[in-house]
């Protein structure tokens, strides 16, 4: 639905600014920051630019775009010439530009720019004298933009944050969201938690002049007088096949499927890497790790002779005759058919697909010439997907089910579609009932999941991505979580289809045929965690802080644990401090010897007046004192029996002296 004051007719006539008119426009391509939109005989016009674009998502309508321009021929005769209304539209996306628009209107959106007094301007403004809304004023931050290696570097208020061009230092937004002239408020991730931060709307920093290297943040260089990254080498093990981490040289991490693990190497000063790499974090708590920035690790090759046995160069790369088997890289070399060429968080990989093939009911497209007609590629969300146009519910029973809505027919589930049909929701949100036959399955030990709005096989044995951790195909979620789309990327959650409970912390909400754990809010998320939306209005309760944070093991990859809130590998964790030793007994820990009597002396013999019950003594046992110095402690020694012989001895002495005498 578009909305504006403008023109409604090919023929140019006055423009009303007392008239709002609307119209529903299919889309018709989705790109980054805008998308396309066109319909016979009607479009975006003069005088719409600047009104919403909106969309019916979950039953509410939502602002996706702000009208912006019209591919249209020009109206014959027409003074000032002007387009008609009958061409392709083009809106920007609004989610692109969040972060922008909601600092422009904190600023400017609240009032006009004349006031009376402060209340009348928006947040980030105050009435001047002039009575006029002015941007609050913000104190000078020499550091801004200048090289820094952590927060402190950077002054009061400011944290070092890194582009691609090194760390830099950066403002961060005042509590009401506000930012100096030239920048716009933004949440970012950085080495000291998630930040928002005075982004340059250029969304880079000036270049940094310099005389010497020490002008220049880590891993940076003075070149020519100005601040550039350093060349990094790269290691003699790096994309090397490997079984273990010892095997890739310090701080390098074995990395990949079984069969098929390569080797990585640890980011440089600044997270730089060698030319064709990139740094990113391959688990929490891992020091970052430089992977191929395209596709997978494979052997450069010009000829054949250049590759290991059993490989030939096929594209400039080694690969087997017959193509890449699952899981190995394939960019630039192909797969091994039928397998299929896609990207994963680890690079271009060989996968199996499954699922309904593409072009027919429910499957992703991009425009009407990649669906089976008569079907034509629609927008749902943030989806695009091939759909049978309806006027009512009938029209889509007579094509294998499912409900008439907003001129389509969808499904959510295969109780809506009927006999020999199933419905292919590959967004688990909405889908169109599919042929059975058409939908291909995955062999034995595999299920076939949704990623990015395709089918592939996936290996049924839990993974090792945590929670709120990428996933994909080959990167799958530990126990208990599920991977699923978020829209750019795929992010394990919580699985609640069970328990129904969430111990993350939100509420199970059921998506089409799966049941995850989302927070609408930081109401239902547990002390210490925020919900961060991932995606429309649904998010996940995660820890505030840097990325390796933890709360349980099952928020760290496998073979670590949680420790102090950070996901350790058993050689990162400290062993505790050994407790001091027990200080050695002044007391003695032997009976003192005692002269043996005669042998024809006749044993003395107690007053038996003198006798009382005893009392039994606790049975002593020698315990192991805790701390882990394997120190041994043991009881004190009996001492009632000594003290008795030590009272008697007097009296046996002088009994044998008499006798002598």
């Amino acid at each position: 639905l578009f909305l504006g004051y403008g023109l409604i007719q090919s023929t140019p006539t006055s423009i009303s600014p007392n008239k709002k008119y609307g119209a529903e426009i299919p889309m018709k391509q989705l790109l980054a920051d805008r998308f396309v939109h066109e319909a016979p005989n009607k479009s975006v016009c003069h005088g719409d630019s600047g009104g919403p674009a909106l969309v019916l998502v979950l039953g509410k309508l939502r602002v996706i775009g702000v009208n912006s321009y019209v591919n249209a021929p020009q109206v014959p005769g027409s003074n000032p010439p002007r387009s008609s209304c009958t061409g392709t539209g083009t809106s920007m996306r609004t989610d692109t530009y969040t972060s922008f628009i909601q600092s422009i209107l904190k600023t400017y959106g609240d009032g006009d720019a004349s006031c009376t007094s402060t209340a009348e301007c928006g947040l980030c403004a105050r009435c001047s004298g002039n009575k006029k809304c002015e941007p609050v004023p913000f104190s000078s931050q020499p550091q801004v933009c200048k090289p820094c290696q952590k927060d402190e570097d950077c002054g009061s208020d400011s944290v070092c944050y890194r582009f691609d061009t090194g760390y830099r230092c950066l403002r961060k937004c005042n509590t009401n969201g506000c930012c100096p002239s030239g920048t716009y408020c933004n949440t970012k991730q950085t080495t000291s938690g998630v930040q928002t931060l005075c982004l340059p709307f250029e969304q880079v920093c000036p270049a940094i002049s310099c005389t010497t290297n020490k002008d220049c943040g880590p891993g940076e260089v003075c070149d020519n007088s100005q601040c550039r990254p350093a060349i990094v080498a790269a290691n003699a093990q790096l994309c090397q096949p490997c079984k273990k981490d010892e095997d890739c040289g310090p701080k390098g991490r074995c990395f990949g499927l079984e069969g098929s693990k390569r080797c990585t190497q640890a980011c440089g000063a600044g997270d730089f890497c060698p030319a064709g790499y990139a740094c990113k974090e391959l688990y929490p708590g891992v020091p970052s790790q430089c992977t191929p920035e395209e596709g997978g690790c494979q052997t450069p090759c010009t000829l054949s002779a250049h590759c290991p046995d059993g490989e030939i160069c096929i594209a400039g790369a080694c690969s087997p005759p017959q193509g890449g088997e699952y899981g190995d890289a394939c960019h630039p070399a192909p797969c091994k058919d039928p397998l299929t060429c896609a990207d994963t968080i680890s690079g271009k990989r060989c996968i199996h697909t499954c699922g309904i093939p593409e072009g027919n009911a429910g499957s992703a497209c991009t425009s009407n010439n990649t669906c089976v007609r008569p079907m034509n590629c629609y927008s749902l969300g943030s989806t695009r997907l091939c759909l049978h146009p309806c006027n009512t519910t009938q029209d889509c029973a007579a094509i294998g089910g499912g409900s008439c809505q907003s001129g389509v027919c969808q499904c959510r589930n295969n109780n809506e579609c009927g006999a020999d049909y199933i419905c292919n929701n590959i967004s688990n949100q909405i889908g169109a009932c599919a042929p059975k036959a058409q939908n291909k399955t995955c062999e034995s030990g595999f299920s076939c999941r949704s990623f990015q709005a395709a089918g592939r096989c996936v290996k049924e044995a839990p993974g090792n991505r945590s929670l709120g951790q990428e996933c994909d195909a080959f990167n799958t979620c530990q126990e208990g979580l599920r991977c699923v789309s978020t829209g750019s990327v795929s992010r394990c959650f919580e699985d609640c289809s069970k328990t129904q409970t969430c111990q993350s912390g939100g509420v199970c909400n059921r998506f089409s045929n799966i049941e995850i754990c989302v927070c609408y809010g930081n109401d239902a998320c547990p002390k210490g965690r925020t919900c961060q939306l991932l995606f429309g209005p649904n998010g996940m309760c995660l820890p505030p802080g840097t990325k390796n944070d933890c709360a349980s093991d099952q928020e760290c990859p496998t073979q670590t644990k949680c420790v102090a809130g950070k996901c350790l590998y058993p050689n990162e964790i400290e062993e505790p401090a050994p407790e001091p030793k027990a200080e050695p007994t002044t007391e003695p820990v032997t009976e003192p010897e005692v002269e043996p009597s005669a042998p024809d002396e006749p044993a003395p013999v107690a007053d038996a007046s003198a006798e009382k019950d005893p009392t039994p003594e606790p049975k002593k046992e020698a315990l192991q004192a805790s701390g882990g110095c394997n120190c041994t402690t043991h009881s004190s020694p009996p001492w009632d029996p000594l003290l008795f012989v030590c009272l008697l001895l007097p009296l046996f002495l002088r009994r044998r002296q008499e006798a002598r005498s």
